[in-house]
Parts: structure tokens; C-alpha cells; sequence
């Protein structure tokens, strides 16, 4: 299986302040559940703002590596 890199977008709830986190995974979707929970809702300190294709330098895909479930 194919991982991809994506950027997801957050908002500091407080501040406003803007960050952006690169994230491999397989869709954009389950880039954005990767932070859910963590840094992203209702008990969280970051609101969600987009996800998409990750375009800076370096590889945008490689190998998923192996999980252990």
C-alpha cells in the first residue's frame, strides 16, 4: 500500500495563530483522523481548516509501512 504526503490546516481556538502538519497516509481523510482527537476537536486546542496535497520539496509518496494489529 501506497502512504501520501498530505498538509493538514489548523487554527489555535484562543490565538488564531495558522499551522500547517505534514502527515503521510493513504487518503486525505485518514490524514485528517490522524490528528483527531490529538490537536483537532471539541476538547481540543486547534480547529481543523483543510487538508490537501503536501507539495513543499522532498517525496510525496512512499511505501505504508507495516502495521502490527
Amino acid at each position: 500500500m501506497k502512504e501520501y504526503k498530505w498538509s493538514v490546516g489548523l487554527r489555535h481556538k484562543t490565538t488564531k495563530a495558522k499551522l500547517d502538519i505534514s502527515v503521510w497516509a493513504p487518503t486525505c481523510d485518514d490524514a485528517t483522523h490522524k490528528l483527531t482527537g490529538i490537536l483537532i476537536g471539541p476538547e481540543c486546542e486547534y480547529e481543523w481548516t483543510g487538508t490537501g496535497p503536501d507539495y513543499d520539496n522532498g517525496p510525496r509518496e512512499r511505501d505504508a509501512a507495516p502495521t502490527n494489529h
